[in-house]
């Protein structure tokens, strides 16, 4: 099922269009589903951290516009939800660099 198929990317979605795609999708799907149920599914879809991020921040009366608030909320102010940077190749570019050409020393006078 594509529903179930596509997660939310922070790097590459944007939490409007694809919260309202998931939400067409679930309603084609499932009509008779209610508004909480439709939060609480496409909130599944987000995964891992985010998914707890965005469930720790709502509750049973959150509207669908305040999940797709929370989702921007936490993909725009924080790293949750973001494809990870590899910290040992950034830190040790620069250390090996220095390392393999020193500066040159300044004579003391």
């Amino acid at each position: 099922m594509e529903f179930e198929s596509e997660k939310f990317n922070a790097d590459k979605d944007k939490p409007l269009p694809w919260f309202c795609q998931q939400k067409d999708r679930l309603t084609a799907l499932y009509p008779d589903m209610s508004e909480f149920m439709i939060c609480r599914e496409v909130s599944r879809q987000c995964g891992g951290g985010l998914e707890h991020a965005v469930k720790s921040r709502t509750t049973e009366k959150s509207s669908e516009e305040d999940i797709i608030n929370i989702l921007y909320e936490v993909t725009t102010r924080t790293k949750i939800g973001s494809s990870r940077v590899n910290l040992k190749t950034k830190l040790n570019t620069p250390w090996k660099d220095a390392v393999d050409n020193p500066p040159n020393k300044i004579p003391i006078i």
